[in-house]
């Protein structure tokens, strides 16, 4: 396995040590534990993950909260890529990496109800885009946290546990997420913005 560095850099570099054969290692577990694993991903998630409309959602929390820390974000780019059940979804820099697996529907991998991995699978298949779209603004507000200049109590409130409330603020989270009594046309997400830079890579 040789994977592109160019797309993976920051995922190899700062989650992996810089070592590629690590990941092509987990890679090849993951196979050798489920054969069809990608077959899976090909025809069950990747479908239902559409990149334009997460790039979408995540730009409009992105600018939404450059306006709120009034800070620039830069440009962002969400990577799609088999992590071997590494990570479901991680940001170095300004991108965002999700892992595909995490996605499929644990029954599609003959995983029984009471093996370990089938609560988190059930709960993640459930809404990939919603989870994907939710936690890389929050990877994004720990990201910008430093940035932020002359408010040390802001910030300290961010790192303290504020990312995750902002989060589904900014994203629009399921109706579940909400807190009772809160209109869903105050979230900040609808804030007019300047729409930023964005990528979308596949792997």
């Amino acid at each position: 396995m040789e994977p592109n560095r160019g797309v993976l850099a920051g995922y190899i570099d700062e989650h992996l040590d810089g070592s590629a054969e690590r990941l092509a290692e987990r890679v090849r577990g993951a196979l050798s534990w489920f054969p069809g694993l990608l077959a899976r991903i090909a025809g069950g998630v990747a479908p239902r993950i559409d990149a334009s409309v997460i790039a979408s959602r995540v730009e409009e929390g992105v600018s939404a909260l450059s306006q709120l820390l009034g800070v620039d974000p830069g440009g962002v780019r969400l990577v799609f890529m088999v992590t071997g059940f590494d990570s479901a979804l991680s940001a170095y820099g300004g991108t965002i990496y999700v892992g595909l697996e995490w996605f499929v529907e644990p029954s599609a991998l003959g995983l029984r109800e009471d093996d370990p991995p089938t609560p988190v699978l059930s709960r993640l298949s459930r809404d990939p885009t919603g989870f994907i779209v939710s936690n890389a603004v929050h990877e994004l507000v720990h990201i910008l946290t430093p940035r932020v200049a002359g408010d040390p109590l802001l910030a300290r409130l961010l790192e303290e546990g504020r990312a995750v409330n902002i989060a589904w603020l900014l994203t629009g989270a399921s109706k579940e997420a909400v807190p009772p009594g809160v209109p869903r046309a105050q979230r900040l997400r609808q804030v007019p913005h300047k729409r930023c830079s964005m990528l979308c890579t596949g792997t």
